[in-house]
This record gives structure tokens, C-alpha cells and sequence, in this order.
């Protein structure tokens, strides 16, 4: 994290095949650094466009059956409430 104006911190982060720019009170540092972790943790989990993503596995069949069977208990669930 980098910044050029003396009480901000500036941080370009390339995530999700953009770049996510922050412009925050330094005090945030550790939290700004949080931030950044949850973007990567998104996109490596949703992405499609990523082959090692939670959602390009589930597509393709091969998640773990603790995992699939989760997602079908949620769906019934929703499908209940719906």
C-alpha cells in the first residue's frame, strides 16, 4: 500500500481482470489490507473466468461431494422460501 498525499493511503490492487483503486484515511491501513485479501478471495472463488475457481469447478462437476451437496441443500431451501 502506497500512498502520495500526506493522511491517505492510495493503492491500485489488480483483481478480477480490472484494477480496483482505493483513496483512504491511512488510518484504514489494516483494514484497506483486509479489503484487498476478500477481493482475491472472491475472485478465486466466483470467478468464471478462472479454471482453480469454486464456480468453474462446480460447473465442470468436480467439486467435492461436501460442497455439492451443501449447494443442494441451500437451493432446496431457497426453493422453500420462494
Amino acid at each position: 500500500m502506497s500512498g502520495d498525499r500526506p493522511g491517505r493511503l492510495r493503492h491500485a490492487e489488480p483483481v478480477m481482470g480490472t484494477v480496483v483503486s482505493f483513496d483512504v484515511p491511512d488510518w484504514v491501513g489494516p483494514t484497506l489490507a483486509e479489503a484487498v485479501r476478500w477481493l482475491h478471495w472472491v475472485d478465486a472463488t466466483f470467478s468464471p473466468y478462472r479454471d482453480d475457481s469454486d464456480v468453474s469447478r462446480f460447473g465442470r462437476g468436480s467439486l467435492d461431494r461436501s460442497l455439492r451437496d451443501a449447494c443442494a441443500r441451500r437451493a432446496r431451501r431457497s426453493a422453500r422460501n420462494h
